[in-house]
């Protein structure tokens, strides 16, 4: 056993470090280093080197083939994973970041003593900009920044996130965390490794028990060295705006049982752990550490009894499974973005088919795994057919998917004309799809073909999300359009958030601020960590103090501006966000009023398809004089 985790580490560290990681590897490479790596999985069936060549070939090769095929393929993931970027990001990858991003880099790095890594920029491409940062590799790290870091986030802030990043490269924490897994994976094999079903549930439960484990450990030490370089506060302000940018700031439901599990701390544990928590998030992060300590303690004995259970009794039957379901309490993190996906599938902009090809992949699972717990194997036909139905279902998720991803990987990029080249491209009955249709209006929209978005959506007909987006396009330009577009929709979506939030708007263009604010009153409550409608709000009360000439209601404690506050708390550089406070600024006469209207262009020219253009236009005719600004709380005739 020490031989193989010897080896298993070596290999691990001569593998991973072959090349450096980058979204451009040559295959014979990658594959090369995952099939060197897969081998280091079968080393604990080896007994000892001065066994006979063909006893140790006799004991591999009487292995059971599904937990050492499971495992090869795990670490298998891991190789690819560590030689490149990982698979799941390659559709954001924007390229090499800005040659200010590198130089930013590049001095927290000479003041952390550390080598320069390279530095590559994650980029949604949509509306919004990704307030991510993670490091990746071994040997070679590399460090991804979303284009959220450089948009949302001030320059000590940036600092902060760029510090926390690169402790982990100067720590080697991704390098930790792969060789822990190899070895819990082979530590799996070697106990169970006669017990296939065991295998697999302990390998699963075994490897997220490692990254919860070292995670959040990493985590703090991370903090404490990024305070160490930024400093305590804007460590813990940077923290907290990444936290707000992703609806993670504000309490869910089973919020302790989540960061129990889960590889990041809570914002209140972090906080709490850099000396800066208020009395409300102290009491927060001790009620999380005693839920941690102990779901994770009990986590772990559960994993050890389940390898050491004897097989074939109650206790070999029933601990794998317990041990087993401390990973789905990460299934809560669905908790605060149920609101999100009702009101997205409301509009019919969810993937169509996608819970069928989940029930089809589920049911062929099921197949296989109950071909494998039957005391009787006699028929072959049923393993055969669940692996054939869970391939088919494979393989449907990924032509359904692929289109997308070509050209969500172009968005990435900022090559809207090319967006829209693959998407005339695309076979007829994809381009009616209506999500990529939106999103192929938008991007016209952004390239200056309004009309024909608008002629595009309205073929559509009466789809709910394509009578929303007609009315998202035309609220600035034509209000009263926009509102006879909105007002049947609302009423058969009376608790849509973005439906009545957009009307809402509409109505304050149209001078109807009575009902304005009794609709966004309505959603303010229903929608706690997405600072847009606060900001939807904010922007009513400006528009009716601006139109009635009552510059007394935008004053601080007033609710424009508490809205406002709220709003920059909960989705601190989000567009919307940002444009009413550009907006605010400029109709008080604020002595910011000059800096939040270049923060606002510098969004508008790095969001394209946000659409900012009008709300751009609104401030600067504010910032033009009053027959301006006037005209801008008018809106539209209605």
């Amino acid at each position: 056993m020490i031989v193989a985790l010897v080896w298993t580490v070596a290999l691990l560290v001569l593998g991973c470090a072959a090349r450096p990681p980058g979204p451009r590897v040559p295959l014979s490479a990658r594959w090369g280093v995952a099939a060197v790596l897969a081998l280091a999985v079968a080393l604990p069936a080896v007994p000892t080197c001065w066994q006979p060549a063909r006893a140790v070939l006799r004991v591999v090769l009487e292995l059971p083939a599904l937990p050492v095929v499971c495992a090869c393929a795990l670490v298998l993931m891991l190789a690819l994973a560590s030689v490149r970027l990982p698979r799941g990001i390659h559709a954001y990858f924007g390229g090499p970041a800005p040659a200010d991003a590198v130089a930013e880099v590049a001095a927290v790095a000479a003041a952390m003593h550390v080598r320069a890594p390279e530095v590559l920029q994650l980029r949604a491409g949509g509306g919004v900009a990704m307030a991510t940062a993670m490091a990746w590799g071994l040997l070679r790290p590399v460090v991804l920044l979303g284009d959220g870091i450089a948009l949302r986030l001030q320059a000590p802030h940036r600092r902060a996130i760029v510090a926390h990043e690169l402790a982990h490269v100067r720590s080697r924490h991704v390098a930790l965390r792969l060789f822990a897994l190899a070895l819990v994976l082979t530590a799996v094999v070697a106990a169970v490794a006669d017990r296939p079903l065991v295998a697999l549930a302990l390998m699963l439960a075994g490897s997220a028990f490692v990254w919860t484990l070292l995670g959040q450990h990493q985590e703090l030490a991370a903090d404490a060295a990024a305070a160490h370089v930024a400093g305590v506060r804007d460590t813990a302000e940077a923290l907290g705006e990444v936290h707000a940018a992703n609806m993670l700031r504000v309490p869910f439901a089973g919020e302790a049982l989540f960061f129990a599990v889960a590889t990041h701390p809570s914002l209140a544990v972090r906080a709490a752990a850099l000396g800066v928590a208020d009395p409300a998030a102290r009491r927060t992060a001790v009620r999380h550490r005693r839920t941690r300590r102990v779901v994770v303690p009990l986590w772990g004995a559960l994993l050890v009894a389940a390898l050491l259970a004897p097989p074939r009794t109650l206790a070999g039957s029933v601990l794998p499974i317990a041990a087993v379901l401390p990973v789905f309490l990460q299934l809560l993190l669905r908790v605060p973005f149920a609101r999100q996906r009702r009101d997205h599938r409301a509009l019919g902009l969810g993937e169509p088919f996608a819970r069928v090809r989940l029930a089809v992949m589920f049911a062929g699972m099921i197949a296989v795994v109950a071909w494998l717990g039957a005391p009787s194997r006699a028929s072959a036909w049923q393993v055969w057919g669940g692996l054939a139905v869970v391939g088919v279902a494979g393989h449907w998720h990924q032509l359904a998917m692929a289109p997308r991803a070509r050209l969500q990987r172009l968005l990435a990029k900022g090559e809207l004309d090319g967006f829209l080249r693959a998407f005339a491209a695309l076979p007829a009955w994809r381009r009616r799809r209506p999500d990529l249709a939106i999103q192929a209006a938008i991007v016209r929209t952004a390239t200056g073909d309004r009309a024909g978005a608008l002629a595009a959506l309205a073929a559509l007909a009466d789809h709910r999300g394509a009578r929303f987006y007609r009315a998202f396009l035309l609220h600035a330009a034509d209000p009263s359009a926009a509102r006879a577009l909105l007002a049947p929709l609302a009423a058969e979506l009376p608790h849509n958030g973005p439906v009545q939030a957009l009307l809402a708007e509409v109505e304050a263009r149209c001078g109807a601020f009575d009902d304005a604010r009794r609709r966004i009153d309505v959603e303010l409550p229903t929608h706690p960590r997405d600072g847009s409608y606060a900001a939807v709000a904010a922007g009513v009360e400006l528009r009716a103090a601006l139109a009635e000439g009552a510059p007394d209601r935008l004053q601080p404690g007033e609710r424009a501006e508490r809205m406002l506050v709220l709003a920059e708390r909960l989705s601190p550089g989000d567009p919307l966000v940002v444009a009413r406070r550009a907006h605010f600024d400029a109709a008080t006469g604020a002595p910011a009023a000059a800096q939040s209207l270049q923060r606002l262009r510098e969004l508008a020219q790095a969001l394209p398809l946000a659409l900012l253009g009008e709300q751009l236009a609104e401030v600067e005719a504010i910032r033009a004089g009053p027959a301006g600004g006037a005209a801008a709380a008018a809106g539209g005739a209605c």
